[in-house]
């Protein structure tokens, strides 16, 4: 796990799912030492948005999926993907603007008979110009679109989704 092989590793996994505090409650009996917490936000608003801010100025991460779109009140935009137009979501820049933190990919992978694990930097800093906010958010969704592409080209079983991911449109609107 990588929060064994990288000392004060702390990540908060932002989820819709009315069950990260059951998981929380499990992963502190099976490791009371795990620094991986699920956080629930069903609604991003200013308290949560602070919390945010505290954990990565405390040197942790933030992971947020970058295609799903949420649940409720969740803007997206489109970005050319495999050959067509799918929506994708912009709450992670948002966030990532209002939190002026570095942004990284994350994908996990089949290699060989396990997993490979890798990060890469996306951005130093998100911008989010107010004359021009929709185009930014649009280019930063085309960017995610391009990267998400090239793992699934590498590895097109390992990308799945439990809901109709090409017809976002009616979901995040």
């Amino acid at each position: 796990m990588l929060a064994e092989q990288v000392p004060g590793f702390h990540i908060t996994v932002l989820v819709h799912t009315a069950h990260a505090q059951r998981f929380n409650r499990l992963m502190q009996r099976l490791d009371p030492l795990a620094s991986v917490e699920l956080l629930q936000v069903t609604d991003m608003g200013p308290a949560t948005a602070v919390e945010l801010q505290r954990r990565v100025e405390a040197g942790g991460f933030v992971a947020i999926v970058g295609d799903r779109v949420p649940l409720r009140g969740g803007r997206t935009v489109p970005a050319s993907f495999l050959g067509h137009t799918a929506q994708f979501p912009i709450g992670a820049y948002v966030l990532a603007a209002a939190l002026a933190c570095p942004v990284y990919t994350m994908a996990c992978l089949h290699h060989g008979r396990g997993y490979q694990v890798r990060f890469e930097q996306f951005t130093d800093r998100i911008v989010l110009p107010r004359g021009s906010r929709d185009a930014a958010l649009t280019a930063q969704a085309e960017h995610f679109a391009r990267w998400l592409e090239v793992q699934v080209t590498q590895a097109p079983l390992d990308w799945f989704n439990f809901f109709p991911f090409w017809d976002q449109a009616s979901h995040g609107k």
